[in-house]
């Protein structure tokens, strides 16, 4: 009787170490990972960024989950780079707590802008650098959206009196670049071409400033209610192309005043995973683009010929409930050589959550399906 009973103290030890062993070596591999220079060759860097630019190179940063499938384990979440070649990940942060999180990582050469705290909550913006591993606090006021160009960023934040500010990020000196009048709302932000775009869409303008902070020029482009311009992109000296919420993608003169339709794509507001942001891409003649649904299309400006690249309905683990759009969000993002789509998907009535990146090559070929 007593030999038993010694020999099941000797096992609840041994028990009892191996798991404080397994603890300790998931201690000291967490804080080796967020703590480990990562020297990543993109290739490509994003010359200028914007709240959503998530991609550089043929790489995207994500925010996982974590859980016991993930070795080392941590509390709240990690930031990560996802190559899309290799699919393997490379931690940056970890976020030991239950409250943080990061929300809209940005990539930026070796600069990593992000959000922390919850979607909706005030935000407060940090950058890390990718080798060096810091974390400093770059503006500590509630940001909804920013651009960022060498050493100035621009961003908006809500105030009631002015739309759009711009601060030095080295000097820290801030300026009021557009007042906010009327039923001002500011929305999409982005820089292309030495130029910055922003949009107040509460009054349906977009103003236009050069990065050099010449003059700024303002132009009404949307007529309809509750619509928002969700991206613009630079044809020539005369013609944008911009995609709207309810207007789809069309051609405007800045000169003119004219509009002519490219693609119809139906009613963007009606889906959950349109934010007031949308992404297309030219490459020569070629406009990529997704509808409502988010079929991906492939449409030659100069023919008019248009062909499906993505048909949703045969990717593994997305047709299940790819025609649930009231549940469904993806963010296309357009890599030198690859189409990547962050798909999240969450039924809370079925309590179904499913969070992963499917890429693609530029001719609709599935390269990568990767739950993160």
């Amino acid at each position: 009787m007593k030999n038993q009973l010694e020999k099941n103290r000797k096992k609840r030890r041994a028990i009892l170490g191996a798991a404080a062993a397994i603890i300790l070596l998931n201690v000291v591999v967490s804080f080796a990972k967020s703590t480990m220079p990562l020297h990543i060759d993109f290739g490509e860097v994003n010359q200028s960024v914007d709240t959503y630019c998530a991609s550089q190179g043929n790489y995207i940063a994500v925010c996982q989950e974590n859980g016991l499938r993930q070795f080392p384990f941590v509390l709240g979440g990690r930031l990560s780079l996802l190559s899309l070649e290799t699919g393997k990940f490379y931690t940056i942060k970890n976020d030991r707590s239950f409250l943080g999180g990061f929300v809209y990582p940005v990539l930026q050469g070796d600069a990593i802008y992000y959000f922390d705290g919850w979607d909706g909550s005030p935000q407060f913006l940090y950058v890390s650098d990718l080798k060096k591993k810091t974390k400093e606090t770059l503006i500590l006021e509630d940001v909804e959206d920013y651009a960022i160009s060498g050493e100035q960023m621009f961003y908006t934040n809500g105030d009631d009196t002015v739309l759009l500010y711009s601060q030095n990020l080295k000097t820290g000196q801030r300026k009021a670049l557009i007042q906010a009048n009327g039923l001002a709302m500011p929305g999409y932000l982005h820089i292309e071409d030495e130029n910055l775009y922003c949009c107040d869409s509460g009054n349906g303008v977009l103003y236009i400033m050069p990065l050099s902070m010449g003059q700024i020029k303002e132009y009404h482009i949307i007529d309809t209610p509750e619509d928002w311009i969700g991206a613009v992109k630079t044809l020539n000296n005369e013609e944008l192309l911009i995609a709207t919420g309810k207007s789809g993608i069309f051609k405007y003169n800045i000169t003119s005043g004219e509009k002519s339709t490219v693609v119809e794509l139906g009613d963007l507001s009606s889906a959950w995973g349109y934010r007031e942001r949308y992404n297309f891409h030219l490459v020569k003649d070629n406009l990529y683009y997704h509808d409502k649904t988010y079929t991906l299309y492939k449409l030659n400006m100069k023919t008019s010929q248009k062909e499906r690249l993505i048909n949703w309905s045969q990717v593994e683990n997305v047709r299940e409930y790819i025609n649930d759009t009231t549940n469904l969000a993806m963010d296309y993002f357009y890599c030198p050589d690859y189409i990547a789509v962050e798909v999240e998907y969450y039924d809370s009535e079925k309590d179904v959550y499913d969070h992963r990146v499917v890429s693609f090559d530029y001719d609709g070929k599935q390269v990568l399906n990767k739950r993160i």
